[in-house]
């Protein structure tokens, strides 16, 4: 048995005699990317158990901490909501699709901003974190998760990670 090391990440591999090539055991990605998320939650903790008691500021730059207070304050699971924020812009704020209208880290349609976000909960601006985690949580709060699964990949991604049946 030997180790070989690739960008970083540790692979085992067993020689079995009379094969030519040698099988390897590949790491699991989505494992390692929850591996490092955890050590960044945890490195945060402090930080986002204050989040989870106050709002946070309209400038935060960073979008878990967001995601956490205002998941705890329309109760959403956490998870679902990072979830679709990473499958839908990889939590880039500035995200526009090129194809549609959607706009922002939960890529909201124009229509769904105006009309909902923007007149019924008064958030402001699509491509601040803080506005667009707020919409998405309260409309995920108030049973508004067929905004996202109209999407056949999105449907695919919640009934795979459990969120939905």
């Amino acid at each position: 048995m030997f180790t070989k090391w690739i960008l970083g990440i540790s692979f085992s591999a067993i020689a079995l005699a009379g094969f030519s090539q040698t099988p390897i055991i590949a790491p699991n990605f989505d494992y390692l990317a929850g591996m490092a998320k955890d050590t960044y939650l945890m490195g945060k903790a402090s930080v986002i158990a204050d989040y989870a008691q106050k709002e946070p500021p309209r400038n935060e730059p960073d979008p878990l901490f967001i995601l956490n207070y205002y998941a705890r304050q329309y109760g959403v699971d956490f998870a679902l909501g990072e979830t679709l924020m990473w499958h839908e812009s990889r939590y880039c704020q500035e995200l526009d699709n090129p194809k549609s209208t959607a706009s922002g880290c939960y890529q909201f349609l124009d229509i769904t901003w105006e009309s909902l976000c923007q007149k019924e909960l008064g958030v402001e601006d699509v491509y601040n974190y803080r506005d667009n985690i707020q919409c998405a949580m309260w409309l995920i709060g108030k049973g508004g998760l067929s905004h996202w699964r109209a999407d056949p990949n999105i449907e695919w991604m919640l009934k795979n990670k459990g969120f939905i049946k």
